[in-house]
């Protein structure tokens, strides 16, 4: 039986109507993606400002006095003058 001239078309109707449809359902599911991924970016805290607070100024006399209150004792003149004698002998 020859094909009829009015066959064709109706089945490229057919494929445009299932296109379009498939289209409409990629643009839904991509479309209810975005709104499923920007409403759980809503949810999430976002982190608060770190608020630093500016250290005190120390006082040069108590460093002073923490220096003058370590004991050394004179572990540092024997080992400046072992240090010393070193040096000499080169």
């Amino acid at each position: 039986m020859p094909p009829q001239a009015g066959g064709g078309t109706k089945e490229s109707n057919k494929l445009i109507i299932w296109f379009v449809l498939g289209l409409v359902v990629i643009a839904v599911l991509v479309g209810g993606i975005y709104m499923f991924l920007s409403t759980q970016q809503a949810a999430i805290p976002k982190p608060q400002a770190i608020v630093s607070q500016t250290p005190t100024p120390v006082v040069q006399e108590d460093l002073e006095g923490n220096l003058d209150g370590i004991d050394v004792g004179d572990e540092i003149e024997s080992d400046i003058s072992a240090l010393d004698r070193d040096l000499q002998q080169l």
